[in-house]
């Protein structure tokens, strides 16, 4: 299975975890895991580990889709949407994307309909 939408789709059906029973509890808790995969992140790079750190990556990419999956949010969409936005900023002196004269933000509203 390539499709990670599919992957997690799978896994909550499995264990019978959809949007309707998505509280704000668990919101905030899937908040709070994800925070904890990116200190586990921050302490792999500091530590230079490499497996550790393709572990917490992954990890928080299946925690955020997961949550966008009982949310009911296409988050691939999102993130294409992110990238076309992103592909409009410019690199600033210190390698990080910045906002510039050409830059267009994303608009995530219209991508999950909600505009």
């Amino acid at each position: 299975m390539d499709n990670i939408q599919a992957m997690l789709a799978e896994f909550h059906e499995k264990h019978a975890q959809g949007p309707s029973d998505f509280t704000r509890e668990m919101q905030f808790k899937r908040a709070l895991w994800t925070m904890q995969e990116s200190w586990e992140l921050w302490q792999a790079t500091f530590d230079d580990d490499k497996v550790a750190t393709a572990d917490a990556l992954a990890d928080i990419v299946y925690l955020c889709y997961g949550s966008a999956h009982r949310l009911g949010i296409d988050l691939t969409a999102c993130l294409e949407e992110v990238h076309r936005s992103n592909m409009t900023k410019d690199i600033g002196p210190d390698g990080k994307a910045v906002k510039g004269p050409s830059y267009e933000p994303p608009n995530i509203a219209a991508v999950i309909g909600n505009d």
